[in-house]
């Protein structure tokens, strides 16, 4: 049985593409629960916008900081960098969707460069 879990941020990809909906289809297994505190980098609203593509039900719980995550098997906690309308066009590629990924990416290795997503990162 682990006891430890590792952190893991989860970066949402092309915002216009199917990553949001892999990103929802993957929280539905408990083994990303069983085995990992995990948490997406990204765009709340976009989230929530896949729902609808999905049918996932789990809650969508933005969050401004690693440390504020709850890590709930019901909710996703999502890092919101709110960098995207929720009327973004789906399937198009756009400069828009594509530096916001950049930038979700970006924000991952920040938290990974201070230890916040590594093995041994505490949430503080």
């Amino acid at each position: 049985m682990q006891t430890y879990k590792p952190i893991i941020g989860i970066t949402m990809g092309d915002a216009a593409g199917v990553g949001p909906e892999i990103i929802l289809k993957s929280f539905e297994h408990k083994v990303v629960h069983e085995t990992s505190r995990s948490f997406v980098i990204g765009d709340a609203s976009i989230l929530e916008r896949a729902k609808k593509f999905t049918g996932s039900t789990k809650a969508i719980r933005r969050i401004k900081h690693p440390r504020e995550a709850q890590f709930d098997p019901a909710v996703i906690d999502c890092l919101d960098l709110a960098l995207l309308p929720d009327t973004l066009p789906i399937g198009e590629v756009s400069a828009e969707a594509g530096n916001a990924a950049f930038q979700y990416l970006a924000k991952a290795i920040a938290l990974a460069m201070i230890k916040k997503l590594t093995l041994s990162a505490p949430l503080h």
